[in-house]
């Protein structure tokens, strides 16, 4: 049998003691000593340490990886940025999945020791391997048995025990990170929002408003830096919730008050949409290029370059603007706004949050229901792009208000409102980069082999576009079917009396 043992010694000196010990009883022979000054990386949302694991580097060609209490090491690798940078296809893959493909910072340093001896008995046999890893805050002792040897191990295992080290649940190194003040940020890109069902509703707006508004400033520098492309999208996507939030509330702040934040955070957006559909296109490169045959590749590949060289020009242009006195006074005047929200709240503003929140609900699921009767095989694109924007609103309340309602009925409903969300967005990225590549027809002296390529491309993608619009209808029925309006009924107990002929809910 070949056990492995894993303890926490708090101090050197019981260290010492114990490898005495082991000198005493056994002969230790030293197999590895090695000081390594190792960088440790996360991304801006912290994805690795909250799935308690960790990567690092010695900033020589060696990465360590952390996964809970196991240690891997790799060689060759240099430092991290990207995850799809890094060598190891396994390590590749991992990481690449964990971060979501977002930019890797160094947030800390431990100067570490490993020493692996071997333990041998008095005929010199190796019957264990014994691992001390040092990082001065602390030392973890591992020891694994080896096959045939069960007697040392245990003899092995009591001069352990006999210190009364401490149990690791996690790898030393997550220990040390602690102990050295390390604190994942509280940036979440979907902020958990704690609400009462009694607050007044104006109130509870403004709680959501500031916490998003918190979302859009932190994004900033990591756009006007261009650390990576995730910055640019969750300050749209928090931009894109408080107009969400302001348009569909408007009757707990008032509608003059509703209207004026609507029209100022969609002028701060306006400016952000190019840079972002030219990264959506960029991100799918080798996907477009697996579409069509390789003869249209290099045309394609030039498609790319100038719409890369273009993607800088927008970048940098974007960063001036977030960078101009212009800019900053405008967020300034948004952010005194919300600060001050609710300035002047009708009286539907102080009623609670949980009735105003179930009566949009209810609402918006009656907008989707009425609009998707009118669809059919033959229904214009804009039609499905109302019900793409209506599940969206519906997303984004159901996310700001979760907390009021049981959790065994709002998981299922989100769940099933996401499936036709990615069908339909889908949908809209295929006629965006449609037209995208229509326009780049029209507005540039392309080549006759790049003119070929983006025919090509322009093909295999409305054959996509014609599948994800057919699959459309199918997920339509499937969320507005009986189950998912029972769960939607669930929320709102007091609008429920009735239906009317369409089905709809009462408001």
């Amino acid at each position: 049998m070949t056990a492995h043992s894993r303890w926490l010694i708090k101090d050197s000196d019981s260290t010492e003691r114990l490898l005495d010990k082991y000198r005493q009883k056994f002969t230790l022979e030293p197999m590895q000593i090695r000081h390594e000054t190792l960088s440790f990386y996360d991304d801006f949302e912290w994805h690795l340490w909250h799935r308690k694991q960790l990567l690092a580097s010695n900033n020589k060609g060696l990465i360590l990886r952390v996964d809970d209490s196991e240690l891997t090491f790799f060689d060759g690798e240099n430092p991290p940025v990207f995850a799809k940078n890094l060598i190891n296809p396994t390590l590749k893959q991992s990481i690449q999945k964990l971060t979501k493909g977002r930019r890797l910072f160094p947030m800390a340093e431990l100067e570490v020791e490993f020493c692996h001896y071997a333990v041998r008995n008095k005929d010199l046999k190796k019957v264990c391997d014994l691992s001390v890893t040092l990082t001065g805050y602390g030392t973890m002792v591992e020891l694994k048995g080896l096959r045939g040897y069960d007697k040392e191990y245990r003899r092995c295992l009591n001069i352990v025990l006999h210190s009364k080290p401490d149990e690791l649940e996690h790898h030393i190194f997550l220990n040390s990170l602690r102990l050295l003040g390390i604190k994942p940020s509280s940036y979440s890109a979907r902020p958990h929002i704690a609400l009462t069902p009694e607050l007044d509703s104006c109130d509870a707006v403004a709680i959501i408003a500031s916490t998003l508004w918190k979302n859009v400033r932190c994004n900033e520098e990591g756009i006007i830096r261009d650390w990576d492309t995730g910055f640019l999208h969750q300050y749209r996507v928090a931009l894109r919730r408080l107009r969400a939030l302001f348009t569909q509330m408007k009757q707990s702040i008032g509608r003059d008050e509703s209207q004026w934040f609507k029209r100022q955070l969609s002028q701060v957006a306006q400016a952000t949409g190019r840079l972002r559909d030219l990264d959506v296109c960029l991100a799918s490169e080798d996907y477009y290029l697996s579409l069509i045959p390789a003869r249209f590749h290099n045309g394609l590949e030039k498609l790319f370059r100038d719409i890369a060289c273009e993607r800088q020009k927008e970048q940098k242009n974007l960063a001036q603007r977030l960078n101009s006195p212009e800019y900053l006074s405008q967020i300034g005047l948004i952010e005194s706004h919300i600060s001050l929200c609710p300035q002047s709240p009708p009286r539907k503003g102080h009623k609670a949050i949980l009735k105003q929140a179930s009566r949009q609900i209810v609402s918006r699921y009656n907008a989707i229901s009425m609009d998707a009767i009118d669809i059919t095989g033959h229904s214009p694109d804009e039609q499905v792009h109302d019900v793409r924007l209506a599940c969206k609103k519906l997303r984004y309340l159901l996310e700001f208000f979760a907390d009021l309602f049981p959790k065994q009925e709002i998981r299922p409903l989100l769940k099933a409102l996401k499936q036709l969300q990615n069908n339909l967005g889908r949908f809209n990225d295929l006629c965006v980069q449609r037209e995208n590549l229509e326009i780049y027809l029209k507005d540039r002296n392309a080549s006759a082999e790049t003119e070929a390529a983006i025919h090509a491309l322009n093909s295999a993608l409305y054959s996509k576009q014609r599948q994800e619009r057919a699959h459309i209808g199918l997920q339509l029925e499937a969320f507005l079917d009986d189950d998912i309006r029972r769960r939607v009924e669930s929320l709102i107990p007091a609008a429920v009396q009735r239906k009317s002929k369409t089905g709809r809910l009462s408001e």
